[in-house]
């Protein structure tokens, strides 16, 4: 039998009211699961506190007060450590015997290595959070040795980069000097995004050494600045993610060599890679003799033997 317009109307009518009644209950479990879900994380967060702090008590930190001698600046090898100028080329040998100087505090070059791989200026708090995941790190283990609290490490660190920065890079951390709770940790990071992170005025000033390196007025000087040069490139393209094209290396090398070498590179029908480039100045630069200043006119070749 088919159903009559005012039956199906009473029945469209019915089935509304079920979605109706269906999306009420839906929203107020959603709202339960909601409010379940924040009771729940505060919970988390109030548990994770309890446990840090007492994580923190189990694992000894030293007294400092009873170390007054015991300055980093005071053991003998820190007079023997190299300074760093802020040349970043020598950035990663001096940041390597530094650290490895630093051994002899327990934890203290994973802390730094922490700090020097965040992704922005550190913070007190975000230096109070990777202290205490450190101290956490130690603690599981059987005999946890002792750890210099975070106050006298950024105070020693702080004082021992003065010493032992000179030129652009002491620049960097003079303006961390009042800042004495997080000098020293914010110095180092300061320290190691300048020398290692591509700022916009490092790479337009890496780009210039690139594509137009300064020309050696000495062959004696050659074999040094290409070296420098291919460093430079390196950096370049790990930082650009770029390749150079193989007429724009030999471009540059022939901009870097003294103009009589870069003349006979023109000339030259063979030299077609970059490595016969290299390979034919390596073979030059030996043989071509740097002719003396004089302060009189240069004489004048006439061809005669």
């Amino acid at each position: 039998m088919v159903a009559s317009a005012e039956e199906m109307q009473a029945e469209i009518g019915r089935l509304r009211k079920e979605v109706n009644d269906f999306q009420g209950g839906l929203q107020a479990v959603n709202a339960q699961i909601t409010l379940t879900a924040w009771s729940l994380n505060d919970r988390l967060n109030s548990e994770v506190a309890t446990l840090r702090s007492a994580i923190l008590q189990q694992v000894p930190v030293e007294d400092e007060s009873r170390r007054d001698n015991d300055d980093i600046t005071n053991r003998r090898a820190f007079a023997n450590l190299r300074t760093y100028s802020g040349k970043s080329e020598e950035f990663e040998e001096w940041k390597f015997q530094f650290k490895v100087f630093l051994q002899k505090d327990a934890g203290l070059m994973d802390y730094l290595t922490t700090v020097e791989l965040m992704d922005k200026t550190p913070t007190e708090e975000m230096l109070a959070t990777a202290y205490q995941d450190m101290v956490a790190g130690f603690s599981t283990m059987v005999n946890p040795p002792k750890l210099r609290n975070a106050e006298w490490i950024t105070r020693q660190l702080y004082q021992a980069l003065c010493l032992k920065l000179t030129g652009t890079a002491l620049s960097l951390v003079k303006n961390f000097l009042p800042e004495t709770r997080t000098n020293g940790l914010v110095g180092w990071w300061k320290l190691c995004y300048e020398a290692t992170g591509m700022t916009p005025q490092k790479m337009q000033g890496l780009a210039g050494k690139v594509y137009a390196p300064k020309r050696c007025k000495r062959y004696s000087e050659v074999t040094a600045a290409i070296e420098e040069w291919e460093i430079v490139v390196r950096h370049f393209q790990q930082a650009e993610n770029v390749k150079l094209s193989d007429q724009t290396r030999i471009y540059s090398l022939r901009q870097l060599v003294p103009e009589e070498l870069e003349r006979d590179i023109i000339r030259s029908q063979t030299l077609t890679k970059p490595s016969e480039v290299k390979d034919y100045i390596t073979q030059q630069v030996p043989t071509r003799r740097d002719m003396p200043k004089t302060s009189g006119p240069e004489p004048m070749d006439l061809g005669m033997a």
